[in-house]
């Protein structure tokens, strides 16, 4: 069964774009091994993350997640089985947001997340 998650997080430092791209690397190469696509956003310090893939995949690789020393504050927001990816060309597709992106990353909501979603996912 495919599945869906999508967590937001704060950094515990921020990272420059050449730290985060030397991430990618790593990350698209975990997620082609397990079969999961998804996108990255970062913006001022806060990462958004969505993640899909065989639920028992993507929950584990979510339990791992939790863990990394790199950020805290983990939340949670969405998980649900799906029937279709949204992602399915993007082992890890990452967006570098900046002060023209008009949303709050500390307070989601279903509505702005399906706009996160329609913004970023078509590009």
């Amino acid at each position: 069964m495919l599945y869906k998650i999508a967590y937001r997080s704060i950094a515990v430092r921020e990272f420059s774009r050449e730290e985060l791209e030397a991430m990618l690397v790593d990350f698209r190469v975990k997620n082609q091994r397990l079969g999961i696509t998804g996108l990255l956003l970062y913006r001022a310090n806060s990462f958004i993350q969505f993640l899909e893939g065989e639920e028992l995949k993507v929950m584990a690789l979510f339990g791992q997640i939790r863990t990394d020393a790199r950020h805290k504050d983990v939340h949670l927001f969405l998980h649900k089985p799906i029937e279709t990816r949204v992602f399915p060309d993007w082992w890890m597709k990452f967006r570098w947001l900046d002060g023209e992106d008009e949303f709050n990353m500390s307070d989601l909501t279903p509505q702005n997340v399906r706009q996160l979603l329609r913004d970023y996912g078509a590009q």
